[in-house]
């Protein structure tokens, strides 16, 4: 196809851009509630403070 190896990984690369960029956003989300909450919500409460922020981690 004539396309160097280097184009091609560095597009698969940055294909995953929005994926780090959005798994950021989460992270910064779940860190604010954390600290917002002095460290104590574990993982259950943690996932209802970030439903009730529209924020879905899984699909089920």
């Amino acid at each position: 196809m004539g396309i160097c190896p280097n184009a091609y990984y560095n597009y698969k690369k940055d294909r995953k851009a929005g994926y780090r960029e959005q798994k950021e956003k989460f992270k910064n989300k779940i860190l604010q509630i954390y600290h917002e909450y002095s460290g104590n919500p574990g993982y259950r409460m943690m996932r209802v403070y970030l439903l009730r922020a529209k924020i879905s981690l899984s699909n089920t």
